[in-house]
């Protein structure tokens, strides 16, 4: 058990394992999110998938907005303002965990399931803000990197339509 905590302890200092660790959860949940999508509109004949304003833009402008712009101005905005603004009053961290996700899944929410999809990919994105240990790189930075690692591989997928 003991040596379970110094090997989380050491994976939350180390940016390429934090990376890899959380780059997973968001795959699972993106995985879940389509396969729950794709049941329900299989089952019930219901699309709960919406097409939003970015689905029919350009490659260049999705890969610029979801590669670079979001994930920085989310993450200041839904992990590092709400967890340092809370902290500062005394918040536990599942309070935190719960505004930041909350606050994340209504940015996304363009349909019910989608709202859904937002709201537990910030819990992802916050659990990381919260607990990287790293002297290297920030906060900020890891959560960033791990917003556009998913975002790419979102993109690819679309590309190649691996959904």
């Amino acid at each position: 058990m003991i040596n379970s905590a110094v090997k989380l302890k050491s994976a939350s200092r180390n940016p390429i394992v934090f990376i890899i660790i959380f780059s997973f959860f968001l795959l699972i949940v993106s995985f879940l999110y389509d396969y729950l999508t794709e049941i329900i509109g299989l089952e019930y004949g219901i699309n709960v998938v919406q097409n939003n304003e970015v689905h029919n833009r350009t490659l260049t402008y999705k890969i610029v907005l979801a590669c670079f712009i979001a994930p920085i101005i989310e993450t200041y905005f839904f992990q590092s303002v709400p967890y340092h603004i809370l902290k500062e009053k005394k918040f536990e961290n599942w309070k935190i965990i719960l505004c930041s996700a909350t606050l994340f899944g209504l940015l996304h929410f363009s349909n019910l399931a989608y709202l859904l999809f937002g709201f537990f990919s910030g819990i992802v994105l916050i659990v990381a803000y919260i607990y990287w240990e790293g002297t290297r790189l920030s906060k900020v930075i890891i959560v960033c990197i791990i917003h556009v690692f998913h975002n790419v591989l979102v993109l690819f997928s679309d590309l190649v339509n691996l959904k």
